[in-house]
């Protein structure tokens, strides 16, 4: 997988991946991105989907469980440790959509939504931002499937 490619704000987004995400993440780590993997499977309520992002972001004490502090933690770099872990960029990795999707379709909905927003800001400020949403069928949660699904 191409580093300049994974670094490059223009390129990265929000995509369903039926690919290897494993290797997307190996990929990601090697080309100094931040890896956050985020498990969705058995998550079926907004507040457990927000308790997954929090689990695995590591956000901060005053993270509000809420919509509006998940959408504020995903955007700002103040608090990931070390500060600088998303200086080249980050990599969303959420597994088990399919479960969330199916049990608590409009939180889904709100979370696409926050993930959306985040990849733009990022994009905004000159970062790439990456979430692979893992499903087996890409047009699963009418996101766009991953182009060039090598990386390449």
């Amino acid at each position: 997988m191409d580093m300049n490619r994974l670094r490059d704000p223009a390129a990265a987004g929000l995509y369903a991946c039926d690919h290897d995400l494993d290797a997307w993440g190996a990929a990601a780590r090697a080309a100094g991105l931040m890896v956050v993997q985020v498990d969705l499977e058995h998550r079926g309520s907004r507040s457990a989907i927000l308790d997954a992002f929090a689990d695995a972001c590591g956000v901060p004490e005053y993270f509000g469980g809420n919509w509006d502090a998940l959408d504020e933690c995903l955007r700002d770099d103040s608090w990931h440790e070390p500060p600088e872990a998303a200086r080249h960029g980050l990599l969303w990795r959420i597994d088990g959509a399919a479960f969330a999707a199916r049990e608590v379709p409009e939180a889904f909905e709100t979370l696409v939504e926050i993930l959306d927003d985040a990849v733009e800001a990022w994009r905004e400020r000159g970062i790439a931002c990456w979430v692979l949403v893992a499903t087996d069928e890409p047009g699963e949660f009418g996101l766009d499937p991953l182009p060039g699904g090598d990386g390449g």
